[in-house]
């Protein structure tokens, strides 16, 4: 540098200075071309969901929801023509034809012939499942699990007149990866035959938000989130159910955490072990109950195990 001036000193380090820096300094992103997928549950909140906002009191033990039997809902299904159908209850006052997650639900068919064996066929995500059916005359209390029309058990239906067959009510809530598959397609795929007698229907997954304890959740300690917007912050509550009020009113005590909702609009959130301790047992004698819940429910989505 003899000879050179100062002033063209510092320039050429500065020079230097930020040519290293772009090199090394710079954030490092994904390489180009690569679609790199994380965990459905790990989305970012969006900036553009609504923030869904717990309640902050409301009375438990009110019980509500529309019938949801086969003759009350074989309405949209013409007489006399194979039809196949899960009708589940629901809280809002829509009139569409619905399946709804977490909800006590039933299997419906209409139209098929009073002998011979049926199956029913589940399309998910390019997975198939199917489920024999059993007639009976009477039907097995509490025979179903949650992950029905997924497990390849046989379920039973019996005729309830007027030609239609009905199961016992289940809980609809697949388990994990299957309730993932039917919340990214939006529908329930159904298929039943008999002989060559065949019936198809894709009825749409309700949208209703809301919580239900994961089949197992004693050992797991899971609930699943579903319904909320894509992106959406969903927080879980903890609250207490005051032993002194007559109507068994629930108190928020405080947030225990929180799910951002994925394309599939389900999530699963496992419960903190303190929390968990207080949902999961009854309330001693003359002592106040715990439950938790989430935004837009105004019930306890646990039970004592």
């Amino acid at each position: 540098m003899r000879g050179k001036p100062l002033s063209f000193c510092l320039a050429a380090l500065c020079v230097l200075a930020v040519a290293c820096g772009a090199d090394h300094g710079a954030p490092v992103g994904q390489p180009a071309g690569r679609d790199v997928k994380g965990p459905v549950h790990a989305a970012a909140p969006s900036s553009s969901a609504p923030e869904p906002r717990l309640l902050q009191q409301f009375d438990e033990g009110r019980v509500g929801g529309r019938p949801y039997y086969c003759e009350i809902t074989s309405g949209g299904h013409p007489a006399g023509r194979p039809a196949v159908w899960v009708s589940s209850q629901k809280n809002d006052a829509g009139d569409a034809e619905t399946v709804g997650l977490g909800a006590p639900s039933v299997l419906c068919l209409s139209g098929f012939p009073k002998s011979g064996p049926i199956t029913v066929t589940v399309k998910a995500q390019g997975r198939t499942y199917t489920t024999p059916l059993k007639r009976v005359t009477e039907l097995t209390p509490r025979g179903q699990s949650d992950d029905s029309l997924f497990d390849g058990r046989a379920m039973e239906v019996t005729d309830t007149g007027n030609g239609l067959l009905e199961s016992g009510d289940w809980r609809f809530l697949p388990s994990g990866p299957h309730r993932e598959a039917i919340g990214l397609s939006g529908r329930l795929e159904l298929t039943a035959r008999s002989g060559d007698v065949t019936a198809a229907n894709a009825e749409p997954l309700s949208r209703e938000p809301g919580a239900a304890t994961v089949e197992g959740w004693e050992r797991s300690h899971r609930i699943a989130v579903y319904g909320y917007p894509v992106g959406a912050r969903v927080p879980i509550g903890l609250y207490r159910i005051k032993n002194s009020s007559e109507r068994q009113r629930a108190v928020l005590e405080r947030q225990i955490g929180h799910v951002v909702m994925p394309r599939s609009r389900v999530a699963d959130f496992t419960i903190p072990p303190d929390a968990f301790g207080a949902v999961s047992v009854d309330a001693s004698p003359g002592k106040d109950a715990y439950c938790l819940s989430v935004p837009a429910v105004d019930r306890c989505v646990t039970q004592p195990v």
